[in-house]
């Protein structure tokens, strides 16, 4: 089973090949596991404001990890 931080780097290198829904999936899934993970977080709302033009979400997804994050 792959390690969080191996689905991470590999959703990072999709993203480079252009390969963005492939990578958004990753993120979820990760997400699915821990919900607080602001890698992913921050990742896949990057990727939802640049791709898929949903401000309002990336948003959402910006918040939670910045509440994620240890202070």
């Amino acid at each position: 089973m792959d390690t969080t931080n191996n689905q991470l780097f590999k959703a990072l290198q999709l993203q480079e090949e252009d390969r963005l829904d492939d990578a958004a999936e990753i993120f979820r899934s990760i997400l699915r596991d821990d919900p607080a993970n602001t890698a992913a977080l921050f990742s896949l709302g990057l990727l939802t404001l640049k791709h898929y033009k949903d401000s309002t979400t990336a948003i959402k997804l910006a918040e939670a990890g910045i509440l994620a994050a240890p202070p």
